[in-house]
């Protein structure tokens, strides 16, 4: 299962400026990870950051294929070893969301 989504961009810079400034009250080593918006900005950031923070599986939403192709370069140059699936996903689609989530779970 994905064990944590990210769908407002005020809780990914949270998560940013929290963990920036503390030590992680939850490990996220070993965890997958659902980023939507992940092909540019704050979303692209958060992938990058829970990469550093150790998840070893990363699911990246985003409409522009393009952004998450740079995002997924990006990612496997600071944390090698993480795996990646992507998908061109338009999250205001109920039946294009559920069917990605399905998607997402069976390569997680």
């Amino acid at each position: 299962n994905i064990a944590l989504g990210i769908s407002a961009t005020a809780a990914a810079m949270g998560y940013l400026v929290y963990s920036s400034k503390s030590q992680s009250i939850v490990s996220l080593k070993g965890k997958t990870v659902l980023i939507t918006g992940a092909g540019s900005g704050v979303g692209r950031l958060t992938a990058l950051q829970f990469a550093k923070e150790g998840c070893s599986n990363l699911v990246l939403w985003d409409l522009n294929a393009m952004g998450m192709m740079e995002t997924q370069e990006l990612i496997l140059k600071v944390a090698p070893g993480v795996r990646i699936c992507t998908a061109v996903v338009d999250v205001s689609s109920t039946k294009a969301v559920y069917e990605a989530a399905k998607n997402a779970n069976a390569w997680a």
